[in-house]
């Protein structure tokens, strides 16, 4: 096995576990949790409709982001790893 085929496995599979960081990253922590807490915010006195309608959106949004920067960031590193 040439150094070439070893850096490409490497930086493939990096790819391939960093894209499931991100994913998890961003569909949980930054639009799950992040909505769930905007909403709430949102509920206090004084009511703020805004907040609210964006807080239902990132949680609404939460679960297609994810995948999609998963998919993006694991499906380049699958490429990688693959050539």
């Amino acid at each position: 096995m040439k150094s070439k085929d070893v850096v490409k496995t490497v930086f493939g599979l990096l790819m391939i576990v960093l894209g499931v960081a991100v994913g998890l990253y961003v569909g949980i922590y930054l639009l799950l949790a992040g909505g769930l807490i905007m909403l709430i915010h949102g509920c206090q006195a004084p009511i703020n409709a805004t907040q609210i309608a964006w807080g239902i959106v990132r949680i609404a949004c939460a679960s297609p982001a994810g995948w999609l920067s998963f998919i993006v960031l694991a499906g380049c590193g699958l490429a990688i790893y693959d050539s």
